[in-house]
């Protein structure tokens, strides 16, 4: 038996073990797809060893440690058979830096910068080992997974933003894209847990008319700030949007009728509304404009989709990539007028708040009063009516609930709306984790009066 050459061809075994596995760890989904595409009966082998990706792994362990026993193995013999056994220590020692070497380090370095072509010509190869060896990597993988479900972690393994967000920013670092269009595609993903209160223009930075106002307090506020849709407010509540004015139809205005005659119903959503939900609402809809309310029924903004826009495409001229004209009045960015100072996002009173406090702001005695004015009702009976501004920590108190995570409203009317992410509708039942509420009373788009049903 000539040893030298069965040392050589199980050390090239050995490496080639090595390789398919690095090959097959680092490939990624683009690379998968590319492959497929390109190499039909290869792409179907290839698609057969991700489907089996266990019994594979089995394959290429079983292998790769069956060849390094084997060459440890025939080392010994032909030290023994040549040299000596003075000289077996030597060998073994000589022989395990080679395995490591040829068998290991080096093949794998090979195969993380060519793994594609590692894969290409190895796929056949490995196919046949797959079958030679299934009995044993079968029942190896049998074993693996009753091991596997001893320690099944609750963690589920998912592809998520984040391992796309790794590919954008390590194709930013090597220079395949630039680092805005990194910016703009994270903005993009981040959609779906986008809300309205994010992205709107603040009430205090919104241009509107009282409805009684004609078109020369129009002329008058145009020469100053000169938009295409003006919210129309209640005077005796100016938190109250009645309607928005399209200044386009403003050769149909009669010099003598208000505005408000002329107004469109406004479009209402909640701050919680999610942007990905309201893009297709825009778009549908042919809505230019929403009028944005907080937990309370108040004003809180308004949004456009040059505010989306602007969200998204923050980092580049939006007249470069030819969404908008800032000569075009139709899509200027709407209502915005310039402030030294932006105020803090923080909840207006309402039409029915007599207090000059907001309600985050409302004193500790007031919110006792209202706990104690709500308490009898929610400890006697669950059935009974109650009010959607009561504190939410008093109805975790007199539930014994555990806290509900990530949740910024303070009441329990809020915490609802903020579930639901739209305007709430009377009668319809929303589950919490304080239990299930059922709206019975809802004014002016903002919940009133809430019934806990289960405990």
């Amino acid at each position: 038996m000539n040893y030298p050459i069965s040392i050589v061809l199980l050390l090239a075994s050995s490496a080639f073990f090595s390789a398919c596995e690095t090959s097959f760890v680092s490939l990624n989904e683009a690379q998968i797809q590319a492959f497929k595409k390109r190499y039909k009966v290869r792409g179907r082998v290839l698609d057969f060893f991700i489907t089996h990706a266990s019994q594979l792994l089995n394959t290429i362990l079983v292998g790769n440690n069956a060849t390094n026993v084997l060459i440890s193995v025939l080392t010994a013999r032909f030290s023994l058979l040549v040299l000596g056994s003075e000289f077996l220590a030597l060998m073994s020692g000589l022989i395990l830096l080679v395995l490591l070497f040829f068998g290991e380090i080096v093949p794998k370095q090979i195969a993380i910068e060519n793994n594609m072509f590692v894969i290409h010509i190895g796929l056949f190869p490995l196919l046949l080992c797959y079958y030679l060896m299934f009995p044993l990597s079968y029942l190896l993988d049998l074993m693996t997974q009753g091991i596997k479900k001893v320690f099944k972690s609750r963690r589920e393994f998912s592809r998520s933003q984040d391992k796309l967000l790794h590919i954008f920013y390590h194709s930013s670092n090597t220079g395949i894209i630039s680092h805005s269009t990194v910016k703009m595609l994270s903005s993009i993903l981040h959609m779906s847990t986008l809300t309205a209160e994010r992205v709107m223009t603040h009430r205090t930075k919104i241009i509107k008319l009282p409805s009684n106002a004609t078109i020369a307090v129009l002329n008058s506020i145009s020469q100053r700030d000169i938009h295409t849709r003006y919210p129309i407010y209640d005077p005796n509540n100016p938190e109250y949007i009645t309607g928005v004015f399209n200044t386009q139809n403003i050769a149909l205005v009669d010099t003598d009728k208000p505005l408000s005659y002329y107004q469109e119903n406004p479009h209402v959503i909640s701050e919680k509304q999610r942007i990905d939900e309201l893009l297709p609402l825009f778009f549908q809809g042919r809505i230019h404009l929403s009028i944005v309310l907080d937990e309370f029924g108040g004003l809180a903004g308004l949004i456009t989709l040059f505010d989306i826009a602007e969200f998204v495409f923050s980092s580049t001229p939006l007249s470069l990539l030819g969404f908008f004209d800032k000569n075009n009045t139709d899509e200027a960015k709407p209502f915005a007028i310039d402030h030294k100072e932006t105020p803090e996002k923080t909840p207006e009173k309402t039409s029915e708040q007599t207090s000059e406090k907001t309600p985050e702001k409302t004193s500790s005695k007031a919110q006792k009063k209202i706990s104690k004015k709500n308490s009898e009702k929610i400890q006697t009976e669950y059935s009974h009516e109650i009010d959607a501004t009561t504190d939410l920590s008093h109805i975790i108190t007199l539930t014994e609930s555990q806290p509900p995570d990530d949740v910024h409203a303070t009441t329990i009317g809020g915490y609802i709306q903020e579930l639901l992410g739209r305007l709430p509708v009377k009668g319809e039942v929303v589950t919490t984790a304080l239990g299930e509420f059922k709206i019975t009373r809802v004014r002016h788009n903002r919940i009133e009066r809430v019934i806990r049903l289960h405990s």
